[in-house]
């Protein structure tokens, strides 16, 4: 029941009332609940004043380029695997023979219409995972009878340029339109509805569909860095050819001006037009830059004058922008790049805090691949209550996500104490990656079996 006691009005507890960020722009008109509205392609003020490619030019810049691919590259690097809801090994705890068997039947089913697609499911994931710069991505499935079963034989990623998203003014997606169709205001029978598509976004902001870029925080160390790279293309231009001085005797005479042909150029009167010692000189050294011998004559003195130093503040300007970038986008610089001053500790620490975002960036692939795709995908060729119970999950994570040596070395100290028992070795040698082992029969890990008695009565 709703209180009515009070002064405050009766606000229905089942309803939604505060609008999204975006629901009360201009852009949109009247601020009418029964609307739909489609949401600007630009995501974010970068994308609004340079447009929609200015991240992917970014994307050029190989500090920008590396640190995406590492994230992308980890992320992918233990591959692309199925695993059923119901596990042999918990029958004990209640799971029947039969939970198994239809686990396994709906594993078996997603992995073989994965396999099926037009490309591998790896390469298409890893397309999707470019939500990472650009902020989000969308991918259209298209189904197929397939016998008894409806299978997904069509999974695509779209170039975000083709779509618009279409929101309610509490900014809930409810689906898309073409770029043509997005003109703010836009009738329901216009919309391609949400179910129709996997949609991944690693980071968002207030409900967006749109997600948050990670290379905005970048852009202003990459501008920089653009501007530096005009400049220091100017200073190597100046200081990095060596620069010729040479000293005229006193008395130079003047010399006539040839023409191309090297002939003498005479002036209107049929005079012959000359230059004075020093003007004759600087055109020799100019065109000395593209010989490698030269003729002087009046040359008291001759020298090369040779820059010192390597553009040092450019340089250092570049590495801290390169620092700015790799920040920005994985958080850990030393984790990718190599440091001039810092401890082995500090890599590792580095190391440490990607490998924790790739696997939070993992989960967020996993869990929105599971809810779009494998879900709807079991509902229809299994039902909703099965879906529920038995649809597998996509893994991208290892099992094993520790150090090998120093999770092994701990094994080894808790098998000598006497720790592990044996039911504990199927899940140890599996984390490990070891094949399986035959049964100790004294159920103890680290404890031999006793010898049998051979001793004569």
């Amino acid at each position: 029941m709703i209180n009515t006691t009070t002064n405050n009005p009766p606000y229905d507890p089942r309803t939604e009332f505060i609008p999204g960020q975006l629901a009360a722009n201009s852009y949109y008109g009247p601020l009418l609940q029964d609307y739909l509205r489609s949401l600007p392609r630009p995501s974010d003020d970068v994308e609004c004043d340079f447009g929609l490619d200015i991240y992917q030019k970014m994307l050029c810049d190989p500090a920008v380029s590396s640190s995406i691919q590492a994230l992308k590259i980890q992320t992918l690097s233990s591959g692309v695997r199925f695993s059923g809801r119901v596990r042999k090994e918990k029958h004990a705890t209640g799971a029947t023979t039969a939970d198994f068997a239809h686990s396994e039947q709906m594993r078996t089913f997603v992995e073989q219409t994965m396999n099926g697609l037009q490309q591998p499911l790896s390469a298409i994931i890893s397309d999707m995972l470019d939500c990472l710069a650009y902020g989000h991505s969308l991918a259209e499935m298209v189904f197929a009878p397939d016998g008894r079963r409806v299978k997904l034989v069509v999974l695509r990623v779209k170039n975000r340029a083709r779509f618009a998203y279409v929101t309610d003014r509490f900014l809930q997606c409810l689906g898309v339109v073409p770029s043509e169709q997005a003109s703010g205001i836009v009738p329901p029978e216009w919309v391609i509805p949400r179910r129709k598509f996997w949609h991944l976004t690693i980071f968002t902001q207030q409900s967006d569909p749109r997600g948050r870029s990670l290379l905005r925080p970048a852009y202003n160390a990459w501008e920089q860095k653009q501007m530096a790279w005009q400049n220091y293309r100017k200073y190597l231009h100046q200081f990095a050819t060596p620069s010729i001085l040479a000293q005229m005797e006193d008395g130079a005479p003047d010399e006539p001006l040839l023409d191309a042909q090297g002939e003498r150029v005479r002036t209107a009167d049929g005079g012959i037009k000359t230059l004075s010692a020093e003007e004759t000189m600087t055109r020799k050294l100019a065109n000395f830059a593209n010989s490698t011998v030269m003729a002087l004559r009046h040359v008291k003195k001759f020298e090369i004058l040779q820059s010192n130093g390597a553009g040092e503040p450019y340089l250092n300007a570049f590495t801290l922008f390169n620092n700015e970038i790799a920040q920005a986008i994985i958080m850990a610089p030393r984790a990718l790049m190599e440091a001039r001053h810092g401890s082995k500790a500090d890599s590792a620490t580095g190391k440490d805090l990607l490998d924790t975002f790739t696997s939070y960036i993992q989960r967020e692939t996993e869990s929105a691949f599971y809810r779009d795709v494998i879900h709807p995908l079991c509902v229809m060729n299994f039902g909703q209550a099965a879906a529920d119970a038995y649809a597998p999950v996509m893994l991208l994570s290892s099992d094993n996500q520790r150090d090998t040596v120093q999770y092994g070395n701990m094994v080894a100290n808790l098998a000598r104490a006497g720790y592990l028992h044996q039911t504990q070795y199927d899940d140890i040698d599996a984390q490990i990656g070891l094949p399986q082992r035959d049964k100790d029969p004294t159920g103890i890990a680290g404890v031999p079996p006793a010898p049998e008695n051979t001793a004569q009565p």
